[in-house]
């Protein structure tokens, strides 16, 4: 029988897995947690080369993956974040998050807040990478996003998911603008930049004109938003790659970008760009 890719975690609820590595003191320069939020409907094969990466670079850290659905989006998931929340509180201290889509957002900001809640603090958050993410908030970004999950289904159930998608979300749409409510998206986009759930953290857009979900202008209008908002900013343009799938590009330069954020080594805001022959294409650093 072959494993699963997320068997070296122990499963804490339906959309929580940890991974608590053998007993070794923990050095000032590793993260006491990492926290992976992955986008909807995330199979843990596609998890696999980040949770292995992790475990390579930060043996000594904890890491909790956050998985979300299709039907969780927008939707309260307290009772299945709990768990989560406990892990954290155990091993308290700096935490570098790593967030995929809207999806993966969403499932932080909730988690953000209950921490806040049960530890009457803030998330201790010293990095945080944003793949793909935030998108823009009108109806049409909102459905292919959630389309956007159903990929693995065969192609008549991803049809029906499709129309389905299109009917809750305008059912959904003018049901909170009659009561004044901000879409799921809207309040995605204002909570990562509201200072509520964490602050002071060093933050990283992984982005490019590729991403047929996420449209490269909405991450960088949410990037200029951040900066206005005394957040410490990089942005990270692949050319070439899709909505979740910039490591693809130059794996090299995705992590070196993800170790930079935690050690704050390299933060000087000068342009680079770099080529990768395997795809053909160009990355651009900002």
């Amino acid at each position: 029988m072959t494993a699963s890719p997320l068997s070296p975690f122990a499963r804490l609820s339906p959309s929580v897995h940890l991974y608590t590595p053998p007993s070794a003191p923990l050095s000032s320069q590793d993260p006491a947690a990492i926290l992976l939020c992955s986008w909807l409907n995330a199979l843990p094969r596609h998890l696999t080369k980040y949770t292995t990466t992790y475990r390579t670079r930060y043996p000594r850290s904890q890491i909790l993956v956050i998985t979300s659905t299709y039907s969780d989006f927008g939707r309260d998931q307290s009772a299945s974040l709990a768990p989560a929340i406990t892990a954290l509180l155990a091993h308290d201290g700096p935490m570098l998050v790593h967030s995929f889509s809207s999806g993966g957002a969403h499932q932080l900001l909730q988690l953000a807040a209950q921490y806040r809640r049960r530890a009457g603090k803030k998330l201790p958050v010293r990095a945080l990478v944003l793949d793909s993410a935030p998108s823009s908030a009108d109806l049409y970004t909102v459905v292919c996003g959630l389309v956007s999950s159903l990929r693995a289904l065969p192609w008549w159930r991803r049809y029906v998911a499709t129309a389905l998608a299109w009917v809750r979300m305008y059912l959904l749409g003018k049901l909170l603008a009659a009561f004044g409510v901000r879409n799921p998206i809207e309040r995605v986009r204002a909570g990562l930049n509201s200072g509520e759930g964490w602050s002071g953290e060093r933050r990283v857009y992984v982005y490019g004109p590729g991403d047929e979900v996420v449209k490269e202008e909405d991450v960088e209008s949410h990037a200029s938003e951040a900066e206005m908002s005394g957040c410490t900013v990089r942005r990270e343009r692949f050319v070439g790659t899709g909505h979740v799938a910039h490591v693809r590009a130059d794996e090299e330069r995705y992590w070196a970008v993800v170790g930079s954020a935690w050690t704050g080594a390299g933060w000087d805001g000068v342009a680079t760009t770099a080529t990768t022959p395997e795809l053909g294409v160009e990355f651009q650093v900002t």
